[in-house]
C-alpha cells in the first residue's frame, strides 16, 4: 500500500522522532509544513532535525513546504496548496503551542485549534488522521481516565490542556461518521531517550530540572521551598519508547481509528523524585511555600508557578488500547541512573545551545 503522509511539527520532538521512525521506509512518499525562522529556511531546519538523528541524506527525499499551519492554506500559494494535497493518504498532525502562560492564551488557541481545522481543510474524504493530543486532556479530573473518555466534567490546569481538550472534541465530532479514519495519540509528560536522556527540546520537566541545577551551580543555594504533594505521581513517558508505539499505530491497520494513552505504566512519586533530585544534584526540596527569604533562588522557584500545578494531583490512566500494541511491553521505570543520564546530557549539551533544532 502506497501512502503519501503530510507531517506537522517535525521540528519538535514527537514529529521530528517520528519523523525518524518512517522516513527509511519504503512505499512512503513524506511532505512536511514548516515555518521558517530567523535566517533558516524550512529546508534548513528539516535538515538541522534530521542532523540530529545523523540522517541528513534523507533531506532531499522529503517534500518541504514553508508554510504556518494557523493560516489559511498554511500561506501557500494556490499552486503549492494543491501539490502538497494532491494525493494525501494520511496526516500526522503534532504541531501545537505548549504554553502556560495565560498572557499567551490567544495564540495557544490560534496554534492548536484554529490550527488544526487548517489541517483538517487539506484532507480529502478518505485521509486518514493522526493526532498528537495529550494525556492531560484529562486535566483535573480524579479516578481513572480511559482512552474513551474525553468529557468528564473536568476542569484544566491551563490553556494548553483546555485547548488540546477542544481540539479532540472538534476531531471526534468531524469524524464521527467515519470515526475509523481518526486515530488520537496520547502521551504524558515526554522525556529525552531511555536510558541515555538525549533530546533536543528542553520544556516541561526540563524547565524545573534547569532552574533547580541553576540554583545550586549558580546560586549555592542547597534548599528550596516548592510545594509538591508527595504521594502524587507524574507520567513521564521517554521519547525513543514514545516513538516506537506511534510507528507501531501508524503501520499497523488494525490500529488505526482508536485512541492511545501513550503513557508510562510505572509513573513517579513526587517523593521519589525529590529524593532523586537530593542524590543527584545535591538539592534539598522542602514541601513548603517559597521563603521570602530565598532571594533569588526563590524567584527560579516562583518563575515555576506555572508548572506547580503539575506537582499537586493526577489522575490515573488506562491503556487498553496501549496495551496491545507489541512496542509498549518494555520497562521504562524513571530511576535514578535515568535522570543522572538527562541531567548530563543537558549540562553536556548547554540545555540545547549546543545541539539546538527549533
Amino acid at each position: 500500500m502506497h501512502r503519501k503522509v503530510i507531517i506537522t511539527g517535525v521540528t519538535g520532538l514527537v514529529g521530528g522522532y517520528f519523523l525518524s521512525r518512517i522516513v527509511k521506509r519504503s512505499g512512503i512518499d513524506i511532505a512536511v509544513i514548516i515555518r521558517p525562522k530567523g535566517r533558516e529556511s524550512a529546508r534548513q531546519r528539516l535538515r538541522t532535525v534530521l542532523d540530529y538523528f545523523n540522517m541528513a541524506e534523507y533531506c532531499d527525499s522529503i517534500a518541504v513546504y514553508e508554510g504556518d499551519i494557523t493560516a489559511r492554506n498554511f500561506g501557500l500559494n494556490q499552486l503549492e496548496y494543491n501539490r502538497l494535497c494532491y494525493g494525501v493518504t494520511d496526516i500526522f498532525h503534532s504541531a501545537a503551542l505548549l504554553g502556560f502562560d495565560p498572557r499567551k492564551k490567544i495564540d495557544v488557541y490560534s496554534a492548536n485549534v484554529a490550527g488544526t481545522i487548517n489541517v483538517l481543510n487539506a484532507a480529502a474524504n478518505d485521509t486518514r488522521f493522526f493526532y498528537v493530543s495529550t494525556a492531560y486532556v484529562a486535566g483535573k479530573s480524579t479516578g481513572i481516565f480511559k482512552e474513551s473518555h474525553i468529557e468528564r466534567g473536568q476542569s484544566f490546569n491551563n490553556d494548553y490542556e483546555r485547548s488540546k481538550y477542544l481540539t479532540e472534541k472538534l476531531l471526534r465530532d468531524f469524524f464521527a461518521d467515519d470515526p475509523h479514519k481518526l486515530t488520537i495519540l496520547r502521551p504524558s509528560i515526554i522525556t529525552g531517550e531511555y536510558p541515555c536522556g538525549r533530546t533536543f527540546q528542553y520544556t516541561g520537566l526540563y524547565t524545573i530540572l534547569r532552574s533547580f541545577h541553576a540554583a545550586v551551580t549558580v546560586l549555592g543555594e542547597q534548599i528550596l521551598y516548592v510545594p509538591y504533594n508527595g504521594a502524587c505521581t507524574k507520567n513521564y513517558i521517554p521519547v525513543n519508547y514514545l516513538a516506537d508505539m506511534i510507528q507501531e499505530i501508524f503501520v499497523r491497520p488494525d490500529a488505526w481509528g482508536k485512541t492511545y494513552n501513550l503513557v508510562n505504566d510505572k509513573p513517579l512519586s513526587n517523593s521519589k523524585l525529590s529524593a532523586m533530585l537530593h542524590d543527584v544534584m545535591g538539592v534539598t526540596i522542602v514541601n513548603d511555600l517559597p521563603s521570602k527569604k530565598g532571594g533569588a533562588s526563590n524567584e527560579l522557584v516562583q518563575a515555576l508557578n506555572a508548572y506547580l500545578p503539575y506537582l499537586q494531583d493526577e489522575p490515573a490512566f488506562a491503556c487498553d488500547n496501549r496495551n496491545m500494541l507489541v512496542s509498549s511491553k518494555r520497562d521504562m521505570a524513571f530511576t535514578k541512573t535515568y535522570l543522572e543520564n538527562m541531567l548530563a546530557f543537558c549540562i553536556e549539551s548547554s540545555w540545547g545551545k549546543k545541539y539546538a533544532v527549533c
